[in-house]
């Protein structure tokens, strides 16, 4: 008898047990399928943990919870400068504005950037102006197209014409090419060859 009492004991106890686990295991409307944690803001931006269905989503978001950082499809962080002000240091120039189509480089000379340019001509044989107006030469080309070695004179069109060119000679069938960097003449250029036979051409800026 007293065994019979001790089994009927130990099955109450066990089906107790079994009716306190049911009623925890329980919860109103069932268990749901998404769980937001929030931690608050630390150093100005808040983070939020959205759990659904098993995977995690993050949010980044600003101190006043209404910006969203975004996410590119690489998965780097995106920014951008446009609130802020991005400094600017050197030296910019540009002669017009806007620019439209070819642009070409113009060195800086003494003089203006308009082209002075000299067609490949025949040299006379006494001194004669090719530019007029003070120019920064570039180059100066000279040709020897007869059989026999001739000589150039370049010199600029001050009132005592200063050389540059110092009767040079050119052997026969040759080529003299001067460069000469942008190097002023005043009121201009003229040259002179000692015979005919002397083509030349020259360019520069005024």
């Amino acid at each position: 008898m007293r065994f019979a009492r001790e089994i009927i004991v130990g099955l109450f106890l066990l089906l107790g047990v079994s009716l306190i686990a049911n009623g925890q295991l329980q919860q109103s409307g069932g268990p749901g399928s998404t769980v937001t944690a929030n931690i608050g803001t630390t150093n100005g931006l808040a983070l939020d943990a959205t759990l659904t269905s098993g995977s995690q989503k993050t949010k980044l978001v600003d101190s006043g919870g209404t910006n969203l950082a975004t996410i590119s499809a690489g998965g780097a962080l995106k920014t951008d400068g446009s609130a802020v002000t991005q400094p600017v240091s050197g030296t910019f120039w540009q002669a017009t504005q806007p620019v439209s189509g070819t642009v070409n480089t113009v060195r800086k000379t003494a003089c203006g950037n308009t082209v002075a340019s000299q067609a490949l001509a025949a040299v006379p044989t006494s001194p004669t102006v090719v530019f007029s107006a003070t120019t920064c030469l570039e180059a100066v080309v000279m040709n020897n197209t007869t059989g026999a070695p001739l000589t150039v004179t370049v010199t600029d069109n001050a009132g005592t014409p200063i050389n540059d060119v110092l009767t040079f000679s050119i052997p026969a069938n040759s080529q003299l090419i001067q460069p000469l960097f942008g190097v002023a003449f005043t009121s201009g250029m003229k040259w002179t060859a000692s015979g005919a036979g002397v083509t030349g051409a020259a360019i520069g800026y005024q």
